[in-house]
């Protein structure tokens, strides 16, 4: 079993609503609907509750690097099928998908444009 974990940050001039909207109707839900051809066996979505209660929880543990908005876990039954997956028709498909939609979403415009 391989396990793959992602930290996201949104861009801060996008809403927590708003990542949180698109994180789960079209970043979860596209890699859910092609999920059998990146063979992923399991894939978790988590997007952060900001609210009194997790403030509670991160106040005790002092000073911590700014909090991730998201949190994908991907699962592969073998390493074999992590690399297949990847390297899939299907896999090109979200990258580009995400590189005109999603990472605009979660990445500054000025860090994007260092990055190119």
């Amino acid at each position: 079993m391989l396990r793959l974990t992602f930290l996201h940050r949104r861009n801060p001039d996008l809403d927590p609503q708003a990542f949180a909207e698109h994180w789960h109707r079209r970043y979860a839900a596209r890699i859910v609907a092609t999920a059998a051809d990146l063979k992923i066996t399991r894939a978790i979505f988590v997007t952060t509750a900001d609210d009194d209660l997790n403030e509670a929880l991160i106040r005790p543990r002092g000073a911590m690097e700014p909090r991730y908005d998201g949190v994908t876990e991907l699962w592969w039954h073998t390493n074999d099928d992590a690399e297949q997956g990847i390297q899939s028709a299907a896999a090109t498909d979200l990258a580009t998908e995400e590189a005109d939609t999603g990472y605009r979403i979660m990445v500054p415009s000025s860090a994007r444009t260092l990055e190119q």
